[in-house]
């Protein structure tokens, strides 16, 4: 019996439910952002989504490029495991319409080439099931707003779960149930 509840616990716990490995990810205080160019800043003050105190305003006026690197941008490089798959999302708001951002995973463009803001409520971005190519993988937003801005807030990227690992916390569960289940029929019944 002892056998089999250590295996389901085993097996069980194999599967976790994965952590943001973003830091400062609401902007709450003043570390983790890489910041480039003249436009991107992180303030630590102001509302932002929901009822956090923090969120980034990014803007870029002048020398505005859509490469890796380059122009104006907020991004983190982050410990990943290579080979494996993330989630990566985050929320914007535009002050006005017409301004426009676009998001690199390790290098790679993940938004259309323009991906405009209507200037009204909070938009979330999401992307799945990107793999990191190595143990360090980087993430940037750039922004192409003119004399406006753009808000950034709520940034979350995590491990995505793989298939086996599900498998394993099915298997584990089940064997606990069964465990469970021979333990309660193997008690003798009580006189009533």
């Amino acid at each position: 019996m002892r056998k089999f509840l250590g295996a389901a616990l085993l097996c069980s716990g194999v599967a976790q439910a994965s952590d943001n490995i973003v830091v400062n990810p609401g902007f709450e205080a003043p570390a983790g952002w890489q910041t480039s160019g003249s436009g991107a800043i992180v303030v630590t003050t102001l509302r932002g989504r929901g009822a956090d105190k923090g969120v980034a305003y990014t803007a870029c006026i002048l020398g505005c490029q859509n490469l890796p690197g380059k122009g104006s941008y907020m991004g983190q490089t982050l410990a990943t495991q290579a080979g494996e798959f993330y989630d990566f999302s985050f929320w914007a708001q535009s002050d006005q319409p017409g301004n426009w951002l676009s998001a690199f995973w390790d290098g790679q463009l993940l938004t259309p080439q323009r991906r405009y803001l209507d200037g009204s409520d909070w938009t979330q971005f999401r992307f799945s099931h990107l793999q990191a190519s190595s143990p360090l993988t980087r993430f940037e937003v750039h922004s192409f707003t003119g004399l406006n801005t753009i808000r950034l807030d709520d940034f979350i990227v995590v491990l995505v779960p793989e298939p086996a690992r599900a498998a394993m916390l099915a298997a584990g569960l089940g064997m606990l149930a069964l465990a469970v289940r021979r333990r309660r029929l193997s008690r003798p019944s009580s006189p009533g």
